[in-house]
């Protein structure tokens, strides 16, 4: 009788799993229909839309009620619109200002692949847009166009913008090297504030058009980025800065800033590898500055920072560095003077300085640091720069 009973609560659970499973399986199923008949009504719509060539309501389905349910239907509308003829753009570039966020990102994104020149000002004046989710989609929608297409309305639409968009403008034209961009940079650079000039100091580097040197130059005496300024002239590497670059060699450098200063107008000069600067720099090859610790409000660009120090260290190791660039014979002896009795920075970069000028009167000196300089840093660069020259003099 128990065993019974027991059997049958067992067929009841049974039958109310069953139940249950079937019901979950129903329910799976319904969705299933649903969804499918949802996606089968939005495909028509945008087929419809397409077909009557209504460009301003695939525009608005860019906007469509968000959700992974309505992601097809934006996906669908914008390549619809990426292949049709017809007065898309314009459509495009009002669907920029309208206050549904996904439409304005849609558009935005649309106009980045099939937009003109023309409508490219619309596209970065969204820049200024309030919305984080429509800055960063214009910014993709830029960047995915090329300089050449991109740069005239850059220029066009760059005095015009705010903070947030000059900032990002900013920003992206680091990355072209046109001239067409320097006479606005010019003009904006004394009244743009100091993140806004570190970008065009940046820019006008790249550029390398000598029209800068002046403004480069005025930008050498001021607080705000006079290490940036000088590694910009030397990226442009006409003798017309090299006075300006000298008598900012004399300036103190007993504290960080102004020592980073020191280097990057050192470095400036052996890029611009003028003769007029072999002197001043030999005058430095004394001048064991460095190691400061770093000032909290430290106001010189760190992307030139690190390099300079893990380089050269010293200013005395920066000079020598230069006059090796610069490569001329007048430097050999006191580079020789240094790579005996310099500290340990120094001898490593005058060994460097002496391959790089090349002269055989210099192979004495070296062979005589291989073999007897106490560092073994010194050596191995020693070592180094006495095949580059023995191999120089074999050719």
């Amino acid at each position: 009788m128990g065993k019974s009973g027991g059997d049958n609560d067992t067929i009841k659970k049974g039958v109310e799993i069953i139940i249950i499973i079937d019901e979950q399986f129903l329910l799976n199923w319904k969705r299933l229909v649903s969804m499918r008949l949802f996606e089968k009504s939005e495909r028509k719509k945008v087929d419809q839309l397409r077909a009557k060539k209504d460009i301003k309501g695939l525009v608005k389905l860019l906007g469509t009620t968000r959700g992974s349910d309505y992601l097809e239907t934006r996906k669908k509308a914008a390549t619809a619109l990426r292949y049709m003829d017809g007065a898309v753009i314009d459509s495009l570039v009002e669907g920029l200002h309208n206050t549904n966020i996904d439409i304005r990102c849609g558009s935005a994104s649309l106009l980045g692949q099939v937009g003109d020149s023309e409508s490219f000002v619309h596209l970065i004046k969204l820049l200024d847009d309030p919305n984080e989710k429509v800055q960063r989609t214009v910014l993709a929608a830029i960047r995915g166009i090329s300089g050449e297409k991109l740069i005239p309305s850059l220029v066009d639409t760059l005095p015009s913008l705010g903070k947030q968009g000059k900032d990002y403008v900013l920003i992206l034209m680091e990355h072209f090297s046109d001239s067409r961009a320097v006479d606005v940079l010019l003009e904006m650079m004394p009244t743009t504030h100091r993140d806004q000039k570190k970008s065009i100091i940046r820019t006008l580097g790249n550029i390398g058009d000598p029209k800068a040197i002046p403004s480069l130059i005025e930008e050498l005496s001021k607080k705000e980025w006079p290490g940036l300024a000088a590694h910009a002239l030397g990226q442009i590497g006409k003798s017309e800065a090299v006075d300006a670059l000298i008598i900012a060699l004399d300036e103190p450098h007993n504290y960080w800033d102004m020592f980073i200063k020191k280097l990057n107008v050192i470095t400036a000069l052996g890029m611009i590898k003028d003769v007029k600067a072999v002197e001043p720099l030999i005058s430095l090859l004394g001048d064991n500055a460095g190691g400061y610790d770093p000032a909290p409000n430290l106001t010189d660009d760190s992307r030139h920072v690190e390099p300079l120090l893990s380089n050269y260290g010293t200013v005395a190791g920066a000079a020598a560095a230069a006059l090796g660039k610069i490569g001329d014979k007048q430097a050999i002896e006191p580079l020789i003077q240094a790579l005996q009795k310099g500290g340990t920075d120094l001898r490593s970069q005058a060994a460097r300085a002496l391959a790089d000028i090349g002269d055989p009167s210099a192979l004495k000196a070296l062979d005589l640091a291989v073999n007897q300089d106490p560092d073994s840093r010194v050596r191995k660069v020693a070592s180094t720069a006495l095949v580059t020259l023995q191999k120089r003099e074999q050719t």
